[in-house]
């Protein structure tokens, strides 16, 4: 499960280092447990701070919505994935392309390549409990990910 949250997480170190900051500040929109082990996976293993909020995917896009001209959230995970695509159609998020696109399902990069990069689903909450039950143990993780837009950053694309 570790392996899981690095991965996850790996996904927002690779955008704090285009960002040259040492903090990263995250809204995660899955199981409060998971977003707090996540948070502390990353820490310990990165060295980088995680400010990092609890809120459903409505309130977490509402929150977005309102940062549009001075955007504070560096990446908005975990949750249902409809306000992701909103947020997508919107402006809000940024266009990103993770290193481990390859190894995602062909869904997970269709998805990828419908939102132009915006919006990845990595695996549906039903199938990681149905993994988990017949004790299968995959490298995948639950949730989305997705970029908030900084438009006054040197984010390298």
């Amino acid at each position: 499960m570790v392996k899981n949250i690095f991965l996850v997480y790996s996904f927002i170190f690779s955008i704090a280092i285009h960002a040259q900051t040492p903090t990263v500040n995250a809204i995660c929109s899955t199981d409060q447990s998971w977003c707090e082990m996540a948070a502390s996976e990353f820490q310990k293993a990165m060295g980088m701070r995680v400010l990092q909020t609890h809120k459903p995917t409505g309130e977490a896009l509402a929150q977005l919505r309102a940062e549009a001209s001075n955007p504070k959230t560096d990446i908005w995970w975990g949750g249902t994935g409809d306000p992701f695509l909103q947020a997508a159609e919107i402006g809000l998020l940024e266009s990103y392309r993770p290193a481990y696109i390859n190894d995602l399902q062909s869904w997970s990069v269709r998805q990828y390549e419908i939102t132009q990069n915006m919006v990845g689903r990595v695996l549906y909450q039903w199938d990681w409990f149905w993994l988990q039950h017949r004790s299968i143990k995959k490298e995948k993780i639950t949730g989305a990910a997705a970029l908030v837009r900084h438009d006054q950053t040197d984010l390298q694309r």
